[in-house]
């Protein structure tokens, strides 16, 4: 059964073992700088020391297994022999296409520019000076609109500021989530508040939008495949690793409490 124990960056290092086998504070590190270095500490810790205690009940379920080969040959060669993914046939994968349009357009295109006034992350005061800046600019824009270019090159703390604040054809998951989520449901021209993101706030000018089109199923009919067969592979893959840890000894994380990075 797991363990279940809440991380204190600033205690004791806990133990985290499975089957007896210790995972050591220095890997769970060392997966964090890699894997999770923009992550808040506590969620960090216990993602980097979820997705170890999963590989490693992977390997130990692979060496009773018999299995051969490096750790991803093993970990590949147990997860296709216990989970079976059948393909998805024509007529399912046409039925979610059509219940699911949304899924299936081109992507909505913007272009914009923007100017930056920077404020780190928790600086209260430098966000709420970057906000009135930000204020004030979008005030003489709405009197002198010709000016963004000028203003961009004095006072924005981006790169951009070079070529007049331009940020260029956008599609979704270009930039960061705050800011994306509020550009798109923009119409063009200047945006009359400021656009908070992490980087500070933002006056924005939306110069040209292209909505996305509906895309016809012969196009996309291999993806709504891999999507489908994907999905499929993942609940098995969930099944798979809850009957794994049901029946291991887990000691310093709770795994079916975490989000496993396997399973997002």
């Amino acid at each position: 059964m797991s363990a279940v124990n809440q991380f204190n960056p600033s205690a004791k290092a806990m133990l985290v073992s499975v089957n007896g086998v210790e995972i050591p504070e220095a890997a769970i590190k060392a997966e964090m700088a890699a894997e999770y270095a923009d992550e808040e500490r506590v969620k960090a810790w216990e993602k980097a020391a979820t997705a170890l205690v999963i590989r490693e009940l992977l390997l130990q379920q692979a060496s009773l297994q018999g299995l051969e080969g490096d750790e991803a040959e093993c970990i590949d060669t147990l997860l296709s022999r216990n989970i079976e993914v059948p393909t998805a046939d024509e007529s399912y994968c046409r039925r979610f296409f059509e219940e699911n349009p949304a899924r299936f357009r081109s992507p909505d295109l913007i272009e914009a520019r923007h100017i930056l006034f920077a404020a780190a992350p928790g600086d209260w005061d430098a966000r709420d000076l970057a906000q009135e800046e930000a204020v004030r600019i979008i005030e003489r824009l709405r009197a002198t609109p010709e000016q963004f270019a000028e203003y961009a090159n004095e006072y924005s703390a981006c790169p951009s500021r070079e070529e007049g604040g331009s940020l260029g054809q956008l599609s979704k998951g270009s930039t960061v989530p705050e800011f994306e989520s509020a550009i798109f449901g923009l119409p063009t021209g200047l945006h009359g508040t400021p656009i908070e993101s992490r980087y500070g706030y933002h006056v924005v000018w939306i110069d040209h939008r292209v909505d996305g089109q509906p895309l016809p199923y012969e196009h996309v009919k291999e993806g709504v495949a891999r999507y489908l067969e994907d999905n499929v592979f993942r609940q098995g893959l969930s099944q798979y690793l809850q009957l794994l840890a049901g029946s291991a000894t887990i000691t310093g994380i709770d795994i079916k409490a975490a989000s496993s990075p396997l399973l997002q």
